[in-house]
């Protein structure tokens, strides 16, 4: 387990972040649990703000399936289990990010989750998130 590095926060990263240290920094996870989730980042801005959306491995009435092609890196698991795309979506500075990351994160840099650019447009489509990533 390693902790995120701010240069790694960008579009299609996959991490797992604690909602209690999201809330610390004002950011509230809207969730059935307060455990450690996997989201993905959607979006960075140049000010140093990202967008997340949370992941699961529940199927759910509002959550969509995400494609297997559109996952790339990190460990084996990840490619081949099946993960849905919820309707949580989160938004804050990228440090608070970072922080929510210390103790949760499962991967290690070099071999984090992520999702293809092709992944990602998938998920903003859906959600109806607009790109301000450059």
């Amino acid at each position: 387990m390693a902790i995120l590095q701010l240069e790694e926060i960008r579009p299609g990263l996959v991490a797992y972040l604690d909602p209690k240290i999201l809330v610390e920094y004002g950011i509230p996870v809207r969730s059935s649990s307060d455990a450690v989730h996997p989201f993905v980042c959607v979006d960075v801005t140049t000010d140093g703000h990202a967008t997340w959306v949370m992941l699961t491995s529940q199927p759910w009435r509002d959550k969509r399936l995400l494609p297997h092609e559109y996952k790339s890196g990190g460990y084996p698991s990840w490619a081949s289990k099946d993960t849905y795309i919820s309707n949580v979506v989160i938004e804050g500075p990228i440090h608070a990010f970072q922080e929510a990351s210390r103790d949760s994160e499962m991967s290690q840099t070099g071999k984090r989750h992520a999702v293809t650019e092709d992944g990602l447009q998938f998920i903003r489509d859906r959600l109806f998130i607009r790109s301000t990533s450059k």
